[in-house]
């Protein structure tokens, strides 16, 4: 953004940017609720703090470009879902995030920049079907029935949250 822009903010940038804080405020809570309720896939779930630095960072990097950071929280937030969704599989509906992805790709970019909304799409499909395919590849291993649906009804809830967040934050569009 130029100076002039960080001034009369873009409201889709100003949007990315809350959402991004969100995600990397709740990153750090996560092991905690897996450890209480999942205590098997705490270890692993240790790994989903490795992208709170990308996260923290969007918010800065959106003062030197909002296409930057409305395009990095598409693929961060995506990227992330893959490999947390490989890292505690599929039974724990960590793949339930890319909901909110595909929401974030649908509402951050303009009418003018549908090839990036286009090609953000795409990526999230294809990591829907990697995630889907290569389901039994989890790193936790086999962990026990409970704590499986345990942590499905944490992400479910976690993912619906952010895609309530993302509908509420989200400018809405003027009449013609």
């Amino acid at each position: 953004m130029t100076s002039e822009n960080i001034k009369t903010r873009d409201t889709l940038v100003a949007s990315a940017t809350s959402v991004a804080w969100i995600i990397a405020l709740n990153k750090p809570v996560y092991p905690a609720y897996v450890w209480f309720l999942a205590e098997d896939y705490f270890r692993v779930s240790l790994l989903t703090a490795l992208s709170l630095p990308l996260f923290a960072a969007l918010p800065f990097i959106a003062r030197k470009s909002g296409f930057a950071a409305r395009a990095g929280i598409v693929a961060i937030g995506m990227i992330d879902t893959t490999f947390i969704s490989f890292a505690l599989g599929f039974e724990t509906g960590a793949w339930m995030f890319l909901l909110p992805c595909f929401m974030l790709a649908h509402g951050l970019f303009y009418e003018h920049e549908k090839w990036p909304a286009r090609i953000a799409a795409a990526f999230g499909y294809v990591a829907f079907l990697m995630i889907f395919y290569l389901k039994d590849y989890a790193i936790a291993g086999e962990i026990p029935v409970e704590q499986t649906t345990a942590l499905f009804a944490v992400n479910a809830v976690g993912a619906a949250s952010l895609a309530a967040f993302i509908v509420l934050r989200f400018p809405r569009m003027k009449r013609p």
